[in-house]
């Protein structure tokens, strides 16, 4: 058995993705404790480097894991800020909108993601569109986004559907081909 300790040491992420599986497979609880104590060791790390931004980022992952989508909000505002452009903290944007219930400004985003991609398809921004939509509870839409983001391109991953919680739903969904 491995410590959240050890698992932040070895890769950040790794807490990220131990407690989206703990929660995926019905352990809110354990899931919300590794999740506390890897925030716990993140912003320990902050005081000392508090410009890193895989750390921040790993805060905010966090943070949304976990429904502080407020608090991931912010974190990832500032990321963005400082990355224009960033497909990534773009569709982190648009999703956190979303499940903080400000349809309004996940639709723009999503929007935004269209225009920015041109005319050239990219199952990086169809992906993020789907997560956005998830998001907002249109789960036709949603799911009709990530057959096109596979069709572009996307491999599907289990992060998809366990490290994703907004996805989790559209897994069982039997238009999308696996």
């Amino acid at each position: 058995v491995c410590s959240s300790d050890l698992l932040i040491d070895l890769n950040p992420s790794l807490v990220y993705r131990a407690g989206a599986e703990l929660q995926a497979h019905g352990h809110p609880v354990a899931a919300q404790g590794i999740v506390a104590r890897a925030e716990t060791l993140l912003r320990d790390r902050l005081k000392a480097t508090p410009d890193d931004t895989r750390t921040r980022y790993d805060l905010a992952l966090a943070w949304y894991l976990t429904g502080r989508w407020e608090e991931a909000h912010r974190i990832i505002e500032r990321l963005a800020a400082e990355e224009p452009g960033s497909l990534t903290y773009a569709g982190m944007l648009g999703t956190l909108a979303a499940l903080r219930g400000d349809r309004r400004e996940a639709e723009e985003i999503s929007a935004e993601l269209v225009r920015a991609g041109g005319s050239r398809p990219s199952p990086g921004r169809t992906y993020w569109r789907a997560r956005i939509a998830a998001a907002l509870g249109e789960r036709d839409l949603a799911v009709r986004l990530m057959r096109q983001s596979f069709d572009q391109g996307n491999h599907f991953t289990l992060q998809l559907w366990h490290w994703i919680p907004e996805l989790a739903g559209l897994a069982e969904d039997p238009p999308i081909d696996r």
